[in-house]
C-alpha cells in the first residue's frame, strides 16, 4: 500500500495533467446518438467514416456496431469514454484503425476490451489508469502507442508487443503494479525483449524492467550501456543489481525499488538526474564512481537505511534535497534522515552541501594524511638504521688501523703505586 501511495504521489503531475483533457466532443461536428443494449453512443460523421465521441456514463457493456449513420466506425476519439465510471467490457468492430487520448482515461471499472485486428495507433493516456484490466491483445497492424498509454493498469501482468510496432511512448507501461513480462514479436525490427525485459532492437538500451518481474536479483547484458527513464521504477522484487557497463542513467530509473539494498555505480556514470534513487527505503550501501558529476534534485530522498555516503570530488553539482533527507509527499515536508554522515574532501561541493544543510560529514583524506605521516616516519627511521649500519661498518672497517697508529703514539701506562 505504501509503494501505492509513493507511486500514485510521483505521478500526480501527470494526473493533474492529464486532467486537462477535455471531456466533450469535438464541436466543431454535430453529434449523432446510438441506442444500445443499455448504453448510448455519441459519434461524428466524418469523410473517412464514423467517430465514436461519447458514451453514457452507466454504460457496463459496451459493443460499438460495425456501422454508425451509414458509416464504417474508423475511430475512438479522445476522451470517449472518460466519464464512464461503471463499464466493464467494450468491443470494437474490425473497422476502428484509432484509439484517440484519454478514450479510455480513470476507466478503473474496465476489465477487458477487444481490439479490432484494423487497429494502427492508441493515442496518449488511451488506457491511463484502468485499474481493472487484466489483459490487452495488441494486434498485429498496432504500429504506435502513446506516451503513458497503459500508465497505472495496476492489474495487467502480461504484454505482448507485436512485429508491426514501430513507437512504443515513454512511460507507456509505467505504475503496472502487477507486470510480470513485456515480450516482443521475434519479428519486430525496433524493439526485443530478453526474458521479459524490454529493451531496443540491439539491446544497447532498457527501456522497461517490468514491476513484478520474478527474481530478486538482475545483471544488464554487456551490450547494455543506458537504462531508460523510469526503466526499473517500481521493481518490487529486486534486492540486488549489476549494472554491469552502464555509463548513462535515465530520470527516476529505480524510483521506489522498495527492496533495492545495494548499488554500485558503474565508471563512465557522469549524472544521476532526479530522484534516480528516490523511495529505496531498504537501500542501505552505494558506491559512486570517480567520473560522476553531478546528483539531481532529490537524487536519494526517502531513503532512510542509506546512513552514510562518499562522495568522490569529481562530483561539482549537488541538488536539492539530493542526500540525508526525506520527504513526504502528501505534506510535502522534508526531514533529515537520523544519523546519515557524508564522506569527502574538504572543499568538495559535498562538503560545502553537508555545511549548508548541517548535515554531519567526515573529511575524507584524513587517515590517509596519517597514513603518509606514519609512511614517512618509518621511512625516516629506516634511513637511520641504514646511515648508522654503514656508519659502524666504516669505523670497524677503520678500527685495526686507527688501534695500531695509537698503539705507536702511546707508550705502556705505569702501574698504580702501592700505598
Amino acid at each position: 500500500m505504501k509503494g501505492t501511495k509513493l507511486i500514485c504521489a510521483a505521478l500526480s503531475g501527470m494526473l493533474l495533467a492529464a486532467l486537462a483533457v477535455p471531456c466533450s466532443a469535438d464541436e466543431t461536428h454535430t453529434a449523432e446518438t446510438y441506442e444500445g443494449d443499455g448504453f448510448t453512443l455519441s459519434y461524428q460523421l466524418e469523410d473517412a467514416g464514423a467517430a465514436v465521441v461519447g458514451c453514457s456514463s452507466d454504460a457496463v457493456n459496451v459493443t460499438v456496431p460495425d456501422t454508425l449513420g451509414g458509416k464504417p466506425v474508423t475511430s475512438v476519439e479522445e476522451s470517449a469514454f472518460n466519464s464512464c465510471g461503471t463499464i466493464e467490457t467494450v468491443t470494437l468492430p474490425d473497422s476502428v484503425t484509432l484509439i484517440g487520448d484519454g478514450a479510455f482515461f480513470g476507466c478503473t471499472t474496465l476489465k477487458s476490451i477487444a481490439l479490432p485486428k484494423s487497429l494502427t495507433k492508441i493515442g496518449y493516456q488511451a488506457f491511463y489508469y484502468c485499474a481493472d484490466l487484466e489483459s490487452i491483445n495488441l494486434p498485429e497492424s498496432m504500429q504506435s502507442i502513446g506516451d503513458q498509454a497503459f500508465l497505472a493498469c495496476l492489474k495487467l501482468t502480461t504484454v505482448t508487443l507485436p512485429a508491426s510496432l514501430t513507437s512504443l511512448g515513454e512511460y507507456a507501461f509505467e505504475g503496472c503494479e502487477g507486470l510480470t513480462e513485456i515480450r516482443v514479436d521475434p519479428e519486430n525490427q525496433i524493439y526485443c525483449d530478453l526474458e521479459g525485459v524490454l529493451f531496443n532492437e540491439d539491446m544497447t538500451r532498457l527501456i522497461k524492467y517490468p514491476d513484478q518481474h520474478a527474481g530478486d536479483s538482475y545483471t544488464l547484458p554487456d551490450s547494455t550501456t543506458a537504462i531508460a527513464n523510469w526503466s526499473f521504477t517500481g521493481a518490487k522484487n529486486l534486492v540486488s543489481l549489476d549494472l554491469n557497463k552502464a555509463t548513462e542513467i535515465g530520470k527516476d530509473a529505480f524510483y521506489i525499488c522498495t527492496a533495492l539494498e545495494q548499488i554500485t555505480i558503474p565508471e563512465g556514470v557522469t549524472v544521476l538526474p532526479g530522484t534516480t534513487f528516490g523511495g529505496c527505503i531498504a537501500l542501505k550501501q552505494v558506491q559512486l564512481p570517480d567520473s560522476l558529476t553531478e546528483l539531481g534534485d532529490y537524487c536519494f530522498v526517502n531513503c532512510p537505511e542509506l546512513k552514510d555516503i562518499t562522495i568522490p570530488g569529481s562530483v561539482s553539482t549537488i541538488g536539492n534535497y539530493a542526500l540525508g533527507f526525506t520527504l513526504d509527499t502528501e505534506t510535502k515536508t522534508t526531514a533529515k534522515v537520523d544519523g546519515f554522515t557524508i564522506h569527502t574532501r574538504v572543499g568538495t561541493a559535498a562538503a560545502s552541501y553537508a555545511k549548508e544543510n548541517d548535515i554531519h560529514y567526515e573529511k575524507q583524506g584524513a587517515k590517509t594524511g596519517l597514513v603518509l605521516v606514519i609512511a614517512g616516519g618509518v621511512l625516516l627511521l629506516a634511513g637511520a638504521v641504514i646511515l648508522a649500519i654503514r656508519l659502524r661498518g666504516d669505523k670497524q672497517n677503520n678500527a685495526p688501523e686507527a688501534a695500531t697508529d695509537a698503539a705507536k703514539e702511546q707508550e705502556t701506562p705505569d702501574a698504580p703505586e702501592k700505598e
